[in-house]
């Protein structure tokens, strides 16, 4: 009977975490930056990032890239970018074990923009969800000092988009990879008040020019950590299922004890 008991306990504790986080929301933390050029209030809806009727695909990407620049916030650290416990207490909890989820970043776009902040690879996982459900095929390309996204159009031209800095650049990654100085005239019209890491114009296209000449860590299909986007929408399921099952089995039972005992 006891067992029955902590079970329910156990149930409505995580029930009651649940229920209070779908009234709960990031607040952003001191020291988050916000380009110069944002217009944005309040969080960036997803809606917002949809390709329109009729929008041309250069537009849409140099579109998006802007969009999430000016709608979300820079910010980075292993205190302020842990899920959550009233978001997923799963994911909170695999903080304690993993660097991954201490320091984790979003794979759903939803759940990146409602939160609201992050560093390159969290913004370039909300270009590549969006683009993803737009139909697109995009990669997440991941260097050691920066993260972008290349995409291809329907008539199969090759951009590179940078959330970033509010970048796209109507090139393809082998293209910028064989002649990285390409990028140069692309980077220099970005501002230093529009750039998160303070730099602009000479400065940032040299930086970026200097990154892509080397060869990128990874380039994924998906997310920039792959196994996140496995593990992420499962922990949004169970961390329901599993004080439902808790209270279920418990309620069993603590039924079919009390059945025992009146026969």
């Amino acid at each position: 009977m006891r067992a029955a008991y902590v079970l329910i306990a156990i149930g409505l504790s995580l029930l009651g975490i649940d229920l209070g986080g779908l009234s709960a929301s990031y607040s952003a933390p001191a020291g988050l930056w916000r380009p110069a050029s944002s217009h944005t209030h309040g969080r960036l809806a997803r809606a917002q990032l949809s390709k329109r009727p009729g929008e041309a695909d250069d537009a849409y990407f140099s579109r998006l890239a802007s969009e999430v620049h000016n709608g979300m916030g820079y910010y980075w650290s292993d205190k302020a970018d842990r899920v959550a416990v009233g978001d997923n207490w799963l994911l909170y909890a695999a903080g304690y074990v993993s660097h991954t989820y201490r320091m984790y970043e979003f794979t759903e776009a939803d759940r990146a923009l409602a939160r609201g902040y992050g560093i390159c690879s969290q913004y370039s996982n909300i270009v590549v969800d969006v683009l993803d459900d737009e139909g697109y095929s995009p990669r997440n390309v991941l260097y050691l000092d920066h993260t972008f996204v290349a995409v291809r159009s329907r008539a199969g031209r090759g951009y590179l988009v940078d959330p970033t800095f509010g970048v796209t650049i109507p090139e393809s990654l082998e293209a910028v990879r064989s002649r990285p100085s390409s990028v140069k005239p692309y980077y220099a019209r970005v501002r230093a008040n529009d750039s998160p890491n303070g730099r602009g114009g000479a400065a940032l296209s040299g930086e970026i020019a200097h990154v892509l000449s080397g060869a990128p860590m990874a380039v994924n299909r998906g997310s920039v950590t792959p196994h996140t986007a496995i593990v992420e929408p499962i922990a949004y399921v169970l961390k329901w299922a599993i004080p439902i099952a808790g209270l279920a089995l418990g309620g069993c039972l603590v039924v079919l004890r009390r059945r025992r005992r009146a026969r």
